[in-house]
């Protein structure tokens, strides 16, 4: 008994003791606590100061040439410090903002700091004695801007151009890094902005990218049936800066460009810098005007104030197209030909009873782009037979890796059974693209069924950072229009694979999955990841998908619903664009001038 009594006083008392003992704190941010090991995989501090390096990039993977979208370089750092130090291209060391968190403006507005620019950054810390603990050096490629807020991260616009009776309404969602958003609805985007006037479409074709030059994003959205008659308006809105897009509504839009009348003005949009100033450029395509001859439209940037014209009447280039050619269906800007200039490409897919045909116009440098007429293009692409739609969608990219703009164009309505087709033409260096006829492309990509529209949309990106760009195609008329997205992948000089990697199917009919597609790092690690709309989801509610790349094994899905986000519209939105693309990508009749956004169709006069 005097045994057990004593065994049980020892219990007791070590009940005592435990009872008053001081608790520890589960804290990550206590370095070299339990917590800070159990989540030091996913903290960069602890990462840097396990591997010795006590400076880190939040906004850039660790790799050559890595591709940078924002103005500003944004990381941490380790330890008791005085400052942060950035070194760009050999040059003095100039402060960052912050120590151990800390943030660094890039040059902006010069011919140095621009697209496709290759750039050496170095980085270190220095502690309260003065002493320098750290060094971080990276090369960097010079990408365009798409970082709103300036937080160093990518974000992403939606567009629903059918919200409310077609005023439409355009969503923003700014990225936050290795999780990239918050948020599953239009509802919930941290900036809404509404159109103005019934059957406006505001929020047909998007773009975003630096135009007045101070380091943050600008957003530029189209509302091709403005006025009723179809005549349309381009809107810019400045970023404020840290703050974003403040702007709620289009009376707030910093720049808005009145077209032609009955045009469809603003029907396809592209950015790049034409003339080598280091500002973002705009082209815009207008195929309706007069018509179908149709006009694309380059309109410069001022500088720090951006693009200040009104109408299109004030564009730096106006160029007119053929009759009935839908000139202008789609345009993109990119350099082809190597000298530093972006050149326009635009697609014209009525030509010759709906062949179609490509136009590609080259910058004169430092004057633009100079033409005035279809009649004046350095290359001039027909499509092969009558009824292929060639030219319904273009994007320009060095797709087999020599640094020449290669040109790639789709053709939906291939055949006359909207199978569709991709043709891609490599630049042959400082002449551009050569080819004078679709066959001459030097790969084909081809839609696997009838009605499958294969081409509709068109991105590039590199979704397994082998440093090769990829390709991925939208086909919305996949399977009775439940749509589906492809992804090529990039074999080096050869160009792309003609057979797809991946291939994605949307979630059910009718959701016109994969226009558009959009291949974009939202997550800063350094591999393209897939953003698809689909604007026929929940009748015409829209939905947009983001599908993140799973680094060396690229984008390893097969259907819409394994998305790692998606974000859903309002009561018939038709969520139908997303930023970066060249043009909202929604079908054009040959004969009635016939074109649909989501499951709602508008009708104009037959040429």
């Amino acid at each position: 008994m005097e045994v057990r009594m004593r065994r049980l006083r020892v219990v007791l008392f070590l009940l005592l003791l435990n009872s008053c003992a001081i608790k520890t704190t589960y804290n990550p941010g206590i370095l070299y606590s339990k917590a800070w090991w159990d989540t030091c995989l996913i903290n960069p501090v602890c990462i840097a100061t396990l591997t010795g390096n006590g400076i880190h990039i939040l906004n850039l993977p660790k790799a050559n040439n890595a591709l940078l979208q924002s103005g500003f370089l944004v990381g941490t750092a380790v330890g008791s410090l005085n400052r942060v130090e950035v070194s760009l291209d050999g040059g003095s060391f100039s402060p960052a903002i912050g120590t151990n968190s800390w943030r660094f403006q890039l040059p902006t507005g010069g011919s140095l700091w621009k697209k496709g620019s290759i750039h050496s950054i170095q980085i270190r810390s220095v502690d309260l004695s003065g002493n320098i603990v750290a060094n971080l050096s990276q090369s960097v490629q010079k990408g365009t801007n798409k970082d709103i807020n300036g937080d160093g991260f990518v974000d992403i616009l939606a567009g629903a151009s059918l919200y409310s009776g077609n005023l439409g309404q355009v969503y923003v969602f700014y990225g936050t890094g290795t999780a990239p958003f918050t948020g599953s609805t239009a509802a919930q985007a941290n900036v809404t902005i509404t159109g103005s006037g019934a059957n406006s479409y505001f929020g047909n074709a998007l773009a975003l990218g630096d135009i007045n030059g101070d380091g943050y994003a600008d957003i530029i959205v189209a509302a091709n049936g403005i006025t009723g008659g179809g005549t349309g308006y381009v809107y810019i809105f400045h970023s404020t800066g840290s703050a974003g897009i403040t702007a709620t509504s289009v009376s707030s839009a910093n720049t808005a460009i009145a077209g032609p009348g009955g045009a469809l003005f603003g029907y396809s949009l592209t950015i790049a810098d034409v003339n080598g100033d280091g500002y973002e450029d705009l082209g815009v395509g207008a195929y309706a005007y007069s018509a179908s001859t149709g006009q694309a439209f380059v309109f410069q940037s001022s500088g720090s104030s951006g693009i200040v014209a009104a109408s299109s009447a004030s564009a730096n280039a106006t160029i007119t197209g053929v009759a009935s050619s839908n000139f202008g269906a789609s345009v993109a800007l990119g350099d082809i030909n190597g000298d530093g200039y972006a050149d326009l490409a635009v697609g014209g897919n009525m030509v010759s009873t709906s062949a179609g045909q490509v136009f590609v116009f080259h910058s004169s440098g430092a004057g633009g782009i100079t033409a005035t007429a279809a009649g004046g293009a350095n290359t001039s692409i027909p499509g092969e037979t009558s009824y292929n739609d060639f030219g319904i969608s273009v994007n320009i990219a060095d797709l087999n890796g020599d640094g020449y703009g290669d040109l790639q164009v789709g053709a939906t309505r291939y055949t006359n059974t909207y199978t569709g087709k991709v043709y891609i033409f490599h630049s042959s260096g400082s002449g551009g693209v050569t080819a004078s006829v679709a066959t001459s492309a030097n790969v084909f990509l081809n839609g696997v069924n009838s009605g499958d529209t294969f081409g509709v949309s068109l991105s590039t990106g590199d979704v397994n950072g082998d440093g090769l760009l990829d390709l991925a195609v939208g086909a919305n008329g996949v399977s009775s229009s439940t749509g589906a997205a492809y992804v090529f992948m990039g074999q080096g000089s050869g160009g792309v694979s003609t057979t797809a990697a991946t291939v994605i199917l949307g979630e059910s009919a009718s959701n016109t999955f994969g226009n558009p597609v959009l291949l974009e790092d939202r997550n800063a690690d350094g591999f393209a990841d897939l953003s698809v709309a689909a604007n026929g989801f929940s009748s015409s509610v829209g939905k947009t998908y983001v599908f993140l790349s799973a680094g060396f094994l690229g984008l390893p899905f097969s259907g819409a619903a394994s998305a790692n986000y998606s974000f859903i519209g309002t009561s018939a939105g038709g969520m139908s664009s997303l930023a970066g693309l060249f043009k909202n990508q929604n079908e054009i009749s040959d004969s009635s001038g016939y074109f649909a956004f989501g499951e709602i169709a508008l009708f104009f006069p037959s040429n």
